[in-house]
């Protein structure tokens, strides 16, 4: 039955008028409820909206919804009012900022309906009274052009919902038993993350002052970027060197290596040595508690001369060093990050809205050094493992060694310090892990090891001794690849075994 029938005129017999519309009534209730979804974007973007209420005075600024489809679950006709009802957490805009909403539906030809009534909370469209009696609407509709006020955008992750209902020409509900519908999302769009990461391999043969690859430089760039859905976001054409500068970028780790002697300031440190070189328009400084102090961090201030920042824009800053003799080491680590975005609003106010931030992953330098190998190392009640590291450099190191048993298991030391200039005993290390690994079962009480010894130092200047004894008093000495293999022929240069001893670290 149509919830149509409401809108037949009463009959002259009470009795059955009152029958008629009772029998309406209940097939008004068991209509299909009308449903509501996301037909375009579904978002919203938090900074454009407080951005926009604090540049226009809060109240008035709207941001658009986006189309929403609206499939009806009866059958709708002149006069009928298809009523849209907001969520309590935001509210339509209305006035000079607002729009006008439009709702058309499909009868064959689409049709657009009349704003019947609005208010902060609903919009009621109704079939033109010109369609007639005799033209009907079922199926889609769509929604476009209705507008929120920005001051009621308010939290990210918060969802825009909307319910439909019908009201029939004679005031009966129908249509109206669907449940609310999520048709938009609140985000935060803003965003800054590291596109080229900082990889660099720190090289001993150069006692640690460059890296591995042979250059003197290692580059970390950075993109901005932006989901915004609705209007573009005009960010920091403040000065680059404040912190209403559009981006700011912290590289957290220790940079005291940057100083020389004689530099105590931010200044002295990257603006009278070459240390550092920038791909974008803004102003590097190191952070530092006080002057003289540790560098433990640099921040990179980029602002915005003109116009929107562009989804991917990218900046960059390339950390030097000379790598001369004089130069100081530079320190492996693994760096962190954190980003701030400020946002202007249409005064040029910079921190009309809190401020974005966020952190990030600038990559790590990694330290070069030594493998070596040991295809050989038994292990036995009457047997003590002798292995020994020579470093012939002044600057000492780290090594561990990671031993495979003959069923696979495997079991690695603790690191050693590898002293400047000395033979540094690994025998004990590997003896407290082979016992560690015998009682988890992975290392048998008799067995056969291969090691590979991975230390951070040079590799033309290291020099691993591999051997045992036998109830401590036959020495048996084992080649390795530091020392075991040589050329296959007269005029060859591959070596026998040479990709367990490549430097590859």
């Amino acid at each position: 039955m149509s919830k149509n029938e409401n809108l037949k005129p009463f009959a002259i017999d009470a009795g059955k008028a009152s029958v008629a519309l009772a029998v309406a009534s209940l097939c008004a209730v068991g209509a299909q409820a009308a449903t509501v979804g996301s037909g375009g974007r579904g978002l919203l973007s938090i900074e454009k909206a407080t951005v926009a209420a604090g540049a226009t005075g809060g109240s008035t600024a709207a941001s658009t919804l986006g189309e929403v489809l609206i499939t009806l679950g009866a059958t709708y006709a002149a006069n009928d009012v298809l009523v849209l009802s907001l969520g309590s957490n935001v509210s339509f805009a209305s006035g000079s900022t607002s729009t006008t909403p439009k709702l058309t539906c499909a009868s064959g030809v689409p049709v657009q309906f009349d704003v019947f009534d609005r208010g902060s909370s609903f919009i009621k469209f109704r079939v033109p009274a010109a369609m007639g009696s005799t033209t009907t609407f079922a199926g889609a509709c769509t929604l476009v052009d209705a507008t929120l006020l920005d001051s009621t955008i308010d939290t990210v992750g918060e969802y825009v919902t909307i319910s439909a209902s019908g009201v029939a020409g004679n005031g009966q509900s129908f249509d109206s038993s669907g449940a609310a519908a999520n048709v938009s999302r609140v985000i935060n769009s803003l965003a800054a993350s590291v596109s080229t990461a900082l990889d660099g391999v720190v090289d001993p043969a150069a006692n640690n002052k460059k890296f591995k690859s042979g250059s003197v430089s290692d580059v970390i760039s950075f993109a901005f970027t932006s989901t915004a859905v609705d209007n573009p976001i005009t960010l920091g054409t403040g000065t680059s060197g404040t912190s209403s500068a559009a981006l700011t970028f912290d590289v957290n780790g220790d940079f005291t290596f940057l100083v020389n002697t004689g530099e105590t300031t931010s200044s002295q440190i990257l603006g009278a040595t070459t240390n550092y070189a920038i791909g974008t328009t803004g102003t590097l400084t190191t952070i530092q508690t006080a002057a003289g102090a540790a560098v433990t961090g640099l921040r990179l201030r980029i602002e915005k001369t003109s116009g929107n920042f562009t989804n991917g824009e990218v900046g960059q800053v390339a950390i030097i060093t000379t790598g001369a003799s004089n130069a100081n080491a530079l320190t492996p680590q693994t760096y962190s990050g954190t980003y701030t975005i400020t946002g202007l609003g249409g005064s040029g106010t910079p921190g009309v809205y809190t401020a974005r931030t966020g952190t990030t992953t600038p990559g790590q330098w990694t330290q070069g050094g030594t493998t070596i190998f040991v295809p050989y190392m038994p292990v036995g009640s009457s047997i003590t493992q002798v292995l020994y590291i020579a470093n012939n450099t002044a600057v000492a190191g780290s090594t561990t060694v990671t031993a495979k048993s003959q069923s696979g298991g495997t079991c690695t030391t603790a690191a050693v310090t590898t002293a400047a200039n000395a033979n540094t005993n690994l025998s004990d290390a590997l003896a407290s892990a082979i016992a560690t690994c015998q009682a988890a079962g992975t290392v048998a009480a008799t067995d056969k090891l291969m090691l590979t010894i991975v230390a951070t130092t040079n590799l033309a200047y290291t020099e691993v001794y591999s051997g045992f004894t036998v109830s401590g008093s036959s020495r048996v000495t084992i080649p390795n690849s530091s020392n075991g293999y040589k050329p296959q022929g007269s005029g060859q240069t591959t070596v026998i075994g040479s990709l367990n001893a490549d430097n590859t670290l």
